[in-house]
């Protein structure tokens, strides 16, 4: 112990000669970043300046040329006065081209003074960011220096606690052989266990999944005996409205023929009030005849005839009134029967309405049932299988851990009795970082799962956010490469569409059910068949 106490003293100083050190690259780093950012702007203001200086030289020879002329033009006399105005002209235009260049050279300078002015405050800031990283560095080691010392007065403490274990090392030595005992006995109640338990979940999976296949096949029946008595219940409306139809015929030429007959009625009742006025004419004539005395015999012959013809007349009166009084009762007869049809046809088609009704509701009504019934057993032989595949991992599990506890038993039983305590060897900081590390990207997966299925979920309820997602991230897509931008902003965002992409083209594919049970994570039940679909 005493030399694991001198190793971690020693790294005390070696962690802090490279804080030390890290300190300098980062300013260095600064100091180049400072270089990298000025460096385009020099270049160009040097680019600038040789413009400028190749520009004068050009004027100066170009001047140096029109005073060599014009000294050779008072020479030579006046042949040449027209190429020196030509000259001149020409010297001028160019005098007043490089007047504009001047111009906006120096309002480039202006703008170079400006943004030299920004990155003035720029290196200020960035110098007071080195400040506060030395400052920060500074911190960092007066906290290393803290931390060894608490680090060196935990050491001590485990040296005295070191003590206290090797005679607490003796008495758990006698335990050990009780514990391995023990936790034999505890394996193999455990294994009898579970296999007893993973036969009664195969036995309740195959019960459940016969089952399954008894209510498909009840299902089945049910939906062909239900197709069959629709159509015979199709069948029978077609032959109900079929006789309604006939009846409604027969009820109708009966109505035309009742039409008819009152027609003939009132021609007869006509008829027979002017043979009743014909008659009375007759016997007041008979009257008189019978008060007159009759003069000769003609005149008997005539009231005979008249007589007779009143007899006929009164004969004529009856048979009408007789078949009056039947072609009434007929008429009766078959408003009666039209009436008594007209109950019985309405009474039929709404009674054979109403068993139809009846009927389809009965059907619809099992249909329900019969589904949720295979939903269930569906949802039990699905949670029964998850159940299985948790039992047999848990299994495997314990059967690693069975033989790692077999292995440590052997190797703890090679030990000798009377040999030292080895000292354990801290783990190295990154170790320690790793671990923590390993935690927290264990917690950003699990995470990201959950995020991963609740967005899935929602993607898949509704097809609309879908398309609306798809034509968002194809619009950045497209924006990106049409302005050809390489802001951080834009380049985040198609990191974050190139990631997501493939996510969601995967998952688009697979129900929540299906991804969940894929990552071992629980969903509740979900009924996807409604009413509605059935129907």
């Amino acid at each position: 112990m005493s030399e694991d106490a001198g190793s971690l003293k020693s790294s005390e100083p070696l962690e802090s000669q490279s804080l030390h050190e890290d300190a300098p690259t980062k300013s260095e780093a600064l100091s180049k970043d400072v270089e990298l950012l000025f460096e385009p702007d020099i270049q160009n203001k040097q680019h600038q300046e040789e413009k400028t200086v190749d520009s004068a030289v050009k004027v100066q020879e170009q001047l140096e040329e029109a005073q060599g002329l014009l000294k050779s033009a008072i020479s030579t006399g006046q042949s040449k006065e027209a190429r020196l105005a030509r000259v001149c002209a020409g010297l001028s235009s160019r005098l007043q081209e490089y007047k504009s260049e001047n111009a906006q050279l120096e309002e480039l300078l202006v703008a170079e003074r400006e943004l030299t002015k920004s990155y003035g405050a720029h290196i200020r800031q960035l110098q007071k960011d080195l400040s506060a990283s030395k400052g920060e560095v500074n911190r960092v080691e007066a906290n290393m220096v803290d931390a060894l010392s608490a680090k060196n007065a935990e050491i001590e403490a485990l040296v005295s606690s070191v003590d206290s274990l090797k005679n607490q090392a003796a008495l758990a030595e006698g335990n050990l052989a009780s514990l391995q005992a023990s936790m034999e006995s505890i394996m193999r109640n455990r294994e009898l266990t579970e296999t007893r338990m993973m036969q009664a979940l195969r036995e309740e999976l195959a019960a459940a999944e016969r089952r399954a296949e008894e209510e498909r096949s009840a299902h089945n029946a049910a939906k062909l005996a239900a197709r069959e008595r629709e159509v015979e219940l199709e069948q029978r409306a077609i032959e109900a409205a079929a006789a309604l139809a006939r009846t409604q015929r027969t009820a109708d030429d009966r109505a035309s023929k009742a039409a008819e007959l009152e027609q003939k009625v009132a021609l007869l009742e006509v008829e027979c009030a002017s043979l009743n006025q014909e008659l009375q004419d007759m016997e007041a004539r008979v009257r008189r005849g019978q008060k007159k005395s009759p003069e000769d015999g003609s005149q008997a012959i005539q009231v005979q005839a008249w007589q007779e013809e009143v007899e006929r007349a009164r004969q004529g009166q009856r048979e009408a009134e007789s078949k009056l009084s039947s072609i009434e009762a007929e008429v009766q007869k078959m408003r009666v029967e039209m009436a008594a049809m007209k109950r019985d046809a309405e009474h039929y088609s709404r009674q054979e309405h109403m068993e139809l009704e009846k009927r389809y509701r009965e059907l619809t009504d099992l249909l329900y049932y019969k589904q949720t019934q295979l939903e269930t057993m569906a949802s039990e032989k699905a949670a029964a299988e998850f159940q299985l595949e948790k039992e047999v991992k848990r299994l495997h599990e314990a059967q690693l851990e069975a033989e790692r506890n077999r292995a440590s038993r052997r190797a703890s039983s090679s030990w000798e009795e009377d040999a030292d305590m080895k000292a354990l060897e801290p783990l190295p900081l990154h170790h320690r970082h790793m671990a923590g590390a390993s935690l927290q990207l264990q917690k950003a997966a699990k995470l990201l799962d959950t995020g991963a299925v609740r967005a899935t979920k929602f993607l898949w309820r509704y097809p609309t956010a879908r398309i609306i997602l798809l034509f968002y991230l194809v619009r950045i897509i497209i924006q990106y490469f049409e302005l050809n931008l390489f802001d951080s902003y834009y380049l985040v965002k198609l990191v974050i569409v190139l990631c997501i992409l493939p996510t969601v083209l995967i998952y688009y594919e697979m129900t929540p059910q299906q991804y969940c049970w894929g990552m071992h994570l629980e969903l509740p039940y979900v009924n996807y068949y409604q009413k509605g679909d059935l129907q």
